[in-house]
């Protein structure tokens, strides 16, 4: 995962209830800008439906965030954090989702099919970009999943999430052909 604009720390905020996983606090480090996590070199297949899910808590500041997909297979939604509600539609026939799962946590979900066979880049963005602004802004993330889905509109149920209760080594879990680390540029 490369990361831009983001600190990653370990927090104290309990997990939402069914959660045993460390809660992680993703803060922006640049006042003013977004905050992107994003994964590169995810192997899609054209016809193939996929679910990418990120359970989230908002923090503080701004409240919006996105989840997408691009290179070739780009689809996109924006989901306010604090509200649960999706503010805008899902991009290019996909399906976008927010399940409440108490304590302020949210599982926010995008579904699509991909139009070509290709490696895609998975995004989360979170705080928009507000020049104006001149505090930094976080949020809160304890999972997520990525997998292939039988079709758009079935979510994979959360049971078989990866919780996240060591974030250097378990983030990439489900990417175990990668290393998780962080650079003097940024890029965890």
């Amino acid at each position: 995962w490369a990361r831009s604009g983001v600190l990653v720390t370990q927090d104290v905020t309990p997990p939402p209830a069914g959660y045993s996983a460390q809660v992680w606090k993703l803060t922006n480090n640049v006042v003013g800008a977004r905050g992107r996590l994003a994964r590169a070199l995810i192997p899609m297949v054209a016809g193939r439906t996929y679910c990418y899910s990120i359970v989230m808590k908002f923090g503080a500041e701004r409240n919006l965030m996105s989840l997408a997909s691009q290179n070739f297979n780009t689809f996109g939604v924006t989901f306010d954090i604090q509200l649960g509600v999706i503010t805008s539609p899902a991009t290019n026939g996909s399906v976008a989702s927010v399940i409440d799962l108490g304590d302020g946590f949210y599982r926010v979900s995008l579904q699509f099919t991909a139009h070509t066979t290709v490696n895609s880049q998975l995004n989360l963005d979170f705080g928009g970009q507000d020049a104006s602004s001149t505090t930094t802004m976080h949020q809160f993330i304890t999972a997520f999943q990525f997998e292939e889905v039988p079709a758009l509109g079935i979510t994979p149920t959360p049971s078989p999430y990866q919780k996240i209760t060591n974030f250097t080594d378990e983030f990439m879990a489900q990417f175990p052909s990668h290393t998780l680390f962080q650079t003097s540029t940024g890029s965890i």
